[in-house]
């Protein structure tokens, strides 16, 4: 789970670099907002519950709300790409307008390819958008709710079909799917892979093999990783203490979930706490 968006606003914006092998080991998945990625650069593999879609330079794909994601590299080629994460609040006019089964509609095929004019108009408004989102002050959330939108119909409206015969779509294995939902739902009970293989009615040896060919990792990186997810989630939305995070999130003591967050995030969970609050404060100021 990706962190909650800097207090006070309803929009994040990032830019980035990666090395041409970048991928993600651990699925993500966001709770709280939607986003759109615009691949500038690279050929990359996004995985979701149902699917396989190739993505490339000059496509853009949205991520619904608690749907689980990964991407991986395909060639040597740098991996750029912009991504805008954006709650309800930044959208409701154009829900309003499209209403929510028309607004939902985008997600039933999210991988959006353009001609040359559309990817040129889109990364005019991606790069307005980047230099409001650098210059925040109390104006711009206006600003940047109307550049997204903007961002949104155009993709709706100039989508071209993929003629390039780039999306996989891949066979929903629903008993993975059931026991994704299963953890993340009992992560705090740290259930063991042999109770989730049986609740969805496979034997151990098999459930493992193909929770690792669905999910990108291990059956115990992805229960680990929900698990920091949510303290992750408490360090920044409470002032709980470890030992009460400790608990909440299914670790056996404070200290082995000092040392795991440790490990996992190079600080401990203070300092990541104290990172994140002096970055809220920066956001309320701006």
């Amino acid at each position: 789970m990706s962190l909650p968006l800097t207090s006070g606003q309803n929009i994040n914006f990032n830019r980035e670099i990666r090395e041409p092998y970048y991928e993600m080991r651990i699925p993500d998945k966001y709770n709280d907002f939607y986003a759109l990625s615009y691949i500038i650069s690279g050929k990359r593999k996004l995985f979701t519950p149902n699917r396989i879609n190739i993505v490339d330079a000059g496509t853009l794909f949205f991520i619904n709300k608690n749907v689980h994601f990964r991407n991986t590299y395909l060639n040597e080629t740098t991996y750029e790409r912009i991504c805008v994460k954006f709650t309800d609040k930044m959208i409701n006019d154009l829900i309003e307008s499209l209403g929510k089964e028309g607004f939902h509609r985008i997600f039933d095929d999210p991988i959006y390819h353009f001609n040359s004019d559309t990817q040129d108009q889109l990364m005019r408004l991606f790069v307005s958008m980047q230099n409001e989102y650098n210059n925040y002050n109390k104006y711009s959330e206006l600003i940047l709710k109307s550049l997204l939108n903007q961002i949104i119909i155009i993709s709706i409206r100039e989508r071209v079909s993929n003629t390039n015969n780039n999306i996989i779509l891949e066979k929903e294995e629903a008993h993975i799917i059931k026991a994704v939902q299963y953890i993340d739902n009992n992560y705090y009970t740290s259930p063991s892979l042999n109770i989730t293989a049986a609740i969805v009615y496979l034997t151990p040896t098999y459930f493992s093999k193909l929770f690792k060919k669905a999910m990108g990792c291990t059956y115990s990186e992805y229960l680990n990783n929900a698990k920091l997810d949510n303290a992750r989630r408490l360090l920044v939305e409470t002032n709980l203490t470890m030992n009460e995070i400790s608990e909440n999130c299914g670790f056996s003591n404070s200290n082995y979930f000092c040392d795991v967050f440790k490990r996992t995030e190079n600080l401990s969970p203070t300092n990541f706490r104290k990172m994140y609050n002096q970055k809220k404060i920066k956001g309320e100021k701006n």
